[in-house]
């Protein structure tokens, strides 16, 4: 082949590559304000970024507003531990890691409005406790497959007086992603296969994340594997079954059983390391307005009965607030379409009501 054909073909590859971003960009463009709020940032999944360096699993240091929905930006900051928390540890303090998904972490509320915030503003308030500090430690999109490998890999040497194991209806469906090798947190690893992997990391949330056709790719992914996973990207969660009833239910039993293998592994692990361990479990909101039932809140309370471990079921708290779906989630009644609409995740308020009440029953417990 001629130099000339190479090039003519360099040059062909090259204006593809060009007209493709320049299609991406037009394809994922969105005003960068409205009004006076701003559309979205650019920072994707990789505000998710897994830091395998320090105990917690979020990047450290950060410290800034988050527009995953540009209706509601939020304020993100995390310690130099790798927690959502404005506070560093201290010694002398009691630690508490509070574990978790998206309902511990806390999307669209500032740091210090998350439950575990509140947890820990609550004691300080009523003198509860003495001297407590409670972290962040959940993430969003994780399940307890998820809290399981940081108890392994970053719990036990940290050792925290107590860790919080925030439990949610979705925990059991997100075993979905595990039993398919999708899981959200990596495994640690110190070998060259780790370092690549890591150098790989960094490439994909630097250099790509700037490229419009990566964007457009992952957000194709992220479509998928929502789809996937059975997510609404309206209500944040989804419930209904999108496979043949029969295969549901086999399914859901394999993830169940891999969900209580999981829950009596953590129990052990912590116990034997000498950390202690509470059970929270916040109810959903298809379970309170939709009349749903709630399969993961009463599985937890038995296997927290059969370990002794301390349990605590929100469900009757929030059942006895009148609107409490729309009072404690970003939930609406729209008359247009007779239903509750919005996204399913916990209000400021919510978040207020769980840490009130779990900062009473942890000074019950003592």
């Amino acid at each position: 082949m001629s130099i000339k054909n190479v090039l003519v073909i360099c040059a062909v590859v090259a204006a593809t590559v060009v007209a493709g971003e320049l299609g991406a960009r037009i394809w994922l463009w969105t005003p960068s304000t409205l009004g006076a709020e701003p559309a979205g940032d650019r920072l994707g999944n990789s505000r998710y970024a897994f830091a395998p360096d320090v105990p917690g699993d979020l990047v450290p240091g950060q410290d800034g507003h988050w527009v995953v929905w540009w209706r509601r930006p939020y304020h993100v900051v995390t310690n130099s531990q790798g927690f959502r928390s404005l506070e560093e540890p201290q010694p002398g303090f009691r630690q508490i890691v509070a574990l978790g998904d998206s309902q511990t972490f806390g999307p669209y509320v500032a740091t210090e409005d998350t439950w575990p915030a509140w947890v820990q503003s609550e004691l300080r308030r009523q003198k509860l406790l003495g001297r407590v500090q409670v972290h962040n430690g959940g993430v969003s999109g994780y399940t307890l497959a998820d809290e399981l490998a940081w108890l392994r890999e970053k719990g036990i040497a940290l050792k925290p007086d107590m860790v919080l194991l925030g439990v949610f209806e979705n925990d059991i469906l997100d075993y979905r992603r595990i039993t398919t090798g999708r899981g959200l947190r990596p495994v640690s690893s110190t070998d060259g296969l780790g370092a690549i992997a890591t150098l790989a990391r960094e490439l994909r949330t630097g250099f790509l994340r700037d490229l419009a056709l990566y964007a457009l790719a992952a957000q194709l992914r992220r479509q998928w594997e929502m789809r996937a996973a059975n997510i609404d990207i309206v209500r944040g969660e989804g419930d209904a079954a999108r496979e043949r009833p029969e295969v549901e239910a086999a399914r859901l039993r394999q993830y169940t059983e891999l969900y209580e293998r999981d829950f009596r592994e953590f129990v052990r692990l912590a116990k034997e390391s000498g950390i202690a361990v509470a059970v929270v479990a916040i109810p959903s909101p298809s379970v309170l307005a939709e009349g749903q039932t709630a399969e993961v809140g009463p599985l937890a309370g038995r296997l927290s009965q059969e370990l002794g471990v301390p349990f605590l079921d929100l469900m009757p708290t929030f059942a006895a607030v009148e609107d409490s779906a729309q009072r404690y989630y970003l939930l609406h009644w729209s008359v247009e379409l007779n239903a509750l609409t919005g996204n399913g995740h916990l209000s400021r308020e919510g978040h207020y009501e769980i840490g009130r009440r779990v900062a009473e029953w942890l000074a019950w417990l003592g």
